[in-house]
């Protein structure tokens, strides 16, 4: 069976044990339909005189450089497009028959730099409600393994 790829790229750890304990099971269920490459960019330190804008745009520099031409990039954004499960799982299913290799970006605290959202390929909004970057990336590995059920015609469980 193809394994697709896909490249994670975080802004900061997760530092809630329980969404890591998550994110960690998501991932070893994943293990069997895609291979995973996770980055963490290091979040930027907030002073007394910080700027969100100079946040999101260095940690936006350094996401920049790990991003890869060859993965359809898709970013998490609250301006994003919403979809229903079904239709994640149709997206996922057709770039994996193109044989492409996606590659999912979550920001940090402040979000994305205009210059991150510039460059993806796709915008992505897990709702209309607003998350914390680290519930982000246990949602998107939850859709992810749903998709993977849908596409390979397995009922969906929690075991």
């Amino acid at each position: 069976m193809f394994k697709m790829k896909i490249k994670l790229i975080f802004v900061g750890k997760t530092k809630e044990k329980n969404l890591d304990q998550g994110i960690g099971e998501y991932l070893k269920r994943l293990g069997h339909y895609f291979d995973f490459e996770i980055i963490y960019i290091k979040e930027e330190s907030v002073s007394k005189t910080f700027d969100s804008n100079m946040v999101k745009k260095s940690e936006g520099d350094k996401i920049l450089e790990k991003m890869d031409k060859d993965y359809f990039t898709i970013i998490l954004d609250e301006f994003g497009k919403n979809f229903r499960s079904m239709d994640f799982a149709n997206l996922i299913s057709e770039k994996k028959d193109l044989g492409e290799k996606l590659s999912f970006i979550i920001g940090g605290a402040f979000g994305l730099s205009e210059d991150v959202k510039n460059a993806a390929n796709f915008k992505l909004s897990l709702s209309n409600m607003t998350f914390t970057h680290e519930m982000a990336r246990l949602i998107l590995l939850e859709q992810l393994y749903r998709a993977s059920c849908i596409i390979s015609g397995k009922e969906y469980h929690i075991e």
